[in-house]
Formats: structure tokens, sequence, C-alpha cells
């Protein structure tokens, strides 16, 4: 769907306005997790930047899916991008 540069806007602030505010819930690792995610990157990956295990990583997924009440990692990149948690892209 293509929406004007102004109805874009305004889909994207109502869409900011009506999610539930859980972002200052989450805790910093939380939001280190959810950003390399955002950015494309696997588990493995962001246990490497963040000096953790791999499985480490995949139960904080785990974690921040059940706390956010989203059932697949799209979910959790759509979350971290209306939360200002990664820069658009």
């Amino acid at each position: 769907t293509y929406y004007c540069p102004r109805s874009a806007q305004l889909v994207a602030a109502s869409l900011r306005s009506e999610a539930p505010l859980l972002g200052d819930a989450l805790t910093l690792r939380e939001r280190e997790v959810l950003r390399g995610l955002a950015r494309g990157l696997n588990p493995k990956e962001i246990a490497a930047e963040l000096g953790s295990s791999a499985k480490t990583v995949q139960n904080q997924l785990s974690q921040l899916k059940e706390k956010l009440n989203i059932r697949e990692p799209a979910g959790l990149i759509l979350y971290a991008q209306r939360h200002n948690l990664v820069p658009p892209s």
C-alpha cells in the first residue's frame, strides 16, 4: 500500500500514540538485543556484540516476545522501529 508523505506521517503518528508504551519498561539488555535484531543480526552475532552466548540471546528474545505479546521476530523488529529503538530504514 502506498501512502502520500502526509498520510504516512499521520499513520505513523497514530501508531506511535496507540502502541503500548513498554519501551521504557524494557531493560537495557532487552533494548540492546532488540536493537541488534532490528539491525538484521542473528542471535549469534548479537551475542558476539554483547559478550554473551547465543543461547542467552535466544532466551532473551523469547522473553521479549512473551513480555510484549509478540509471536514473530518480525513483530519484534516492527516494535523496535515503532518505539524508536533503531533509526528508520
